[in-house]
């Protein structure tokens, strides 16, 4: 199917569009050129598809059938059981947001949103501004903190070296048993000018190495890093094939309340 779209494809670009036939019934067809183009490039995807999932490997995606058979080639203990992880990850990735929240939310009550807004670096094609760097220092004093009782954790976080860091640090990337991607600060810039919350991510998959992606991830959860002039917050929390958890959370008072999550009835 590859070979014969790219043929399709070659006679299209050797022909004159002078010379092009039109048939009678498309010269009052209003379609766009992309209903025409669909022949052409749905059997190349399609193809290019069913090639992935025998193992082939094309610009850094790699199959989950080749990931298995490579994991197991290389001798990596089996993925932690879901129960152990939720049980273990989910209550340390809690704790981890609500300090990263109330962190940056103390430091917006107590510091100009100018020196919040001061551009503290660029890293990666992203500019990192002051605020950015409270999150990032609570992240890896909290998790640093955590990491040895959870077995090793790979922290995937922007502004870290080779964008991955072992914790605790010094320790063997490979044997960790968890990689957790991080995310202490969604909506930095809404936030610093107290125009709109920002959000703390995280997603928690275990450690297969360079073949760990986001698809492997078991568990994620966000917390709301509210305006200073907000009291209430979210926290949501999902588990795979376990659903989603939401509660809102007073920041004040410390009560907690159950949230029932509703789709958007938006058409647009």
């Amino acid at each position: 199917a590859i070979v014969r779209g790219r043929a399709r494809r070659q006679r299209l670009r050797d022909l004159d569009p002078r010379e092009i036939p039109v048939p009678g019934h498309r010269l009052h067809d209003e379609r766009p050129l992309s209903c025409e183009l669909a022949g052409i490039v749905e059997p190349d995807q399609r193809a290019a598809r069913a090639a992935v999932g025998v193992g082939a490997v094309h610009g850094g995606l790699v199959s989950r059938r080749g990931r298995s058979s490579s994991a197991a080639m290389t001798g990596r203990p089996p993925a932690p059981p879901l129960d152990e992880t939720i049980e273990r990850c989910l209550p340390v990735v809690q704790r981890l947001h609500r300090r990263i929240r109330d962190g940056v939310l103390a430091a917006c009550r107590t510091t100009a949103s100018d020196e919040l807004a001061a551009v503290a670096g660029n890293e990666g094609g992203d500019t990192v501004y002051a605020v950015d760097r409270v999150g990032e220092a609570l992240l890896l004093e909290e998790l640093g903190r955590e990491a040895e009782a959870l077995g090793g954790v790979v922290l995937v976080a922007e502004g870290l070296a080779e964008g991955a860091l072992p914790l605790p640090l010094g320790s063997d990337a490979e044997a960790a048993r968890y990689r957790v991607i991080v995310d202490p600060i969604d909506g930095t810039r809404g936030l610093m000018y107290q125009k709109r919350s920002a959000w703390v991510l995280t997603g928690v998959a275990p450690n297969c190495g360079q073949f760990t992606s986001l698809s492997d991830i078991v568990l994620a959860v966000q917390t709301e890093i509210p305006l200073v002039k907000q009291y209430l917050v979210d926290e949501l929390s999902a588990v795979r094939g376990g659903g989603v958890v939401a509660e809102r959370h007073d920041v004040v008072s410390g009560r907690v309340v159950p949230m029932v999550l509703r789709p958007s009835s938006a058409e647009t």
